[in-house]
């Protein structure tokens, strides 16, 4: 792997990472976390791993929130991946569904914690997977 590409993916693996640094961060620190937040940032997490993977099997990077879009965009490479696709789904809606105020119910502290456990299951599994 050339030391440009290796950059670039450890330049995103970095951002997933302060992303799920800063979902547990607010879940934890917080004496009233705003679990929206929290679920947010977790998204965002699992989203840049898996855009990190997608330039690791150098892939152009799909422009979306759509964690299972991304993940079956990887499945030619890794059918492992397929294994998330369910707990997924929850995720991707707060990318963009909880983002502004509307009339939906706000997020849970189950919702947060479930939030923060896909994301650290991602992490995990990519990090573990990416060799630089």
């Amino acid at each position: 792997m050339n030391s440009i590409k290796s950059y670039k993916i450890k330049q995103w693996l970095d951002y997933s990472n302060d992303d799920l640094i800063a979902a547990v961060h607010f879940y934890e620190s917080m004496e009233f976390p705003i679990y929206r937040v929290v679920c947010y940032n977790a998204e965002q997490s699992a989203e840049k791993f898996l855009k990190a993977y997608q330039i690791y099997f150098d892939m152009e990077i799909i422009k979306t929130h759509d964690l299972s879009r991304l993940v079956k965009s990887l499945l030619g490479f890794d059918e492992e991946l397929a294994q998330f696709l369910e707990s997924l789904k929850n995720l991707s809606n707060h990318a963009v569904k909880y983002r502004y105020p509307d009339d939906f119910e706000d997020l849970t502290k189950e919702d947060a914690e479930e939030s923060i456990i896909i994301a650290k299951q991602i992490q995990k599994f990519i990090t573990i997977k990416i060799v630089l």
